[in-house]
């Protein structure tokens, strides 16, 4: 696919939520369409939020849709660091921390956790299981037959 197309196939048409909403950040009028997919592009997941509405509070819906698939539905692996962020966001999102206060209770600057949490940045899993553990988690690692 080329640029051009996948760029066009990332706009989605808005869904209406009753009143339209404004999300003063993005400068957008209307809705936003939350996506999970795997790694091939097959659509997970969807969920539609009003435009001021944060981002991060659609991703556990998100989660929970693609966690409880009905059998027969494809499971996506995720390689193991972006599983640790992934429980390391869920963590956040159940304990109401946020990055500042992560920050403190690490002892290290709020642009730290948020590198962390950046899947363009290469975090160490050492340190998402210790952080993890900071938060009442433990990170677990599996390996299974290939199919």
């Amino acid at each position: 696919m080329s640029r051009r197309k996948s760029r066009n196939a990332r706009r989605c048409q808005r869904v209406r939520l009753g009143r339209l909403r404004y999300d003063g950040s993005k400068r957008k009028r209307g809705s936003k369409i939350h996506l999970a997919v795997d790694t091939l592009g097959h659509l997970l997941a969807l969920h539609v939020t009003p435009a001021d509405a944060s981002d991060r509070n659609a991703v556990e819906p998100l989660v929970q849709e693609v966690q409880s698939a009905p059998a027969g539905r494809p499971m996506v692996s995720l390689p193991p660091l972006d599983a640790a962020r992934v429980a390391l966001h869920m963590a956040m999102l159940e304990k109401e921390v946020s990055n500042v206060e992560l920050g403190r209770l690490m002892s290290v600057d709020e642009k730290v956790v948020r590198r962390m949490r950046d899947p363009r940045h290469r975090s160490r899993i050492e340190t998402l299981d210790a952080v993890l553990r900071m938060l009442g988690r433990r990170l677990e690692v599996s390996v299974l037959e290939a199919a």
